[in-house]
């Protein structure tokens, strides 16, 4: 079964999705220094989209922290209002 999309950028997410951690995006590799082992390990490139359940949340948790620092929710007993006309 095929689908096809019409909307451009949901089709880029979608192939950012699927290769989210695979050869399709490049790795690097990684081997054992003991000549005796000589292990490889490919970690593979992620796809960084904010839709991706692996990058994106990822993304989130190191955010986060960061944005609440400045907040003073709690501290003020008012709330900024705006509106436009």
């Amino acid at each position: 079964m095929s689908y096809s999309f019409k909307n451009p950028h949901v089709e880029h997410v979608l192939n950012q999705l699927k290769s989210c951690r695979t050869a399709q995006l490049g790795y690097h590799l990684y081997k054992c220094n003991n000549n005796e082992c000589m292990k490889l390990k490919y970690q593979y490139h992620s796809c960084r989209n904010r839709h991706c359940p692996a990058c994106g949340s990822m993304q989130k948790e190191q955010c986060l922290p960061v944005g609440r620092q400045g907040l003073m929710i709690g501290e003020v007993s008012y709330y900024r209002l705006a509106t436009t006309i």
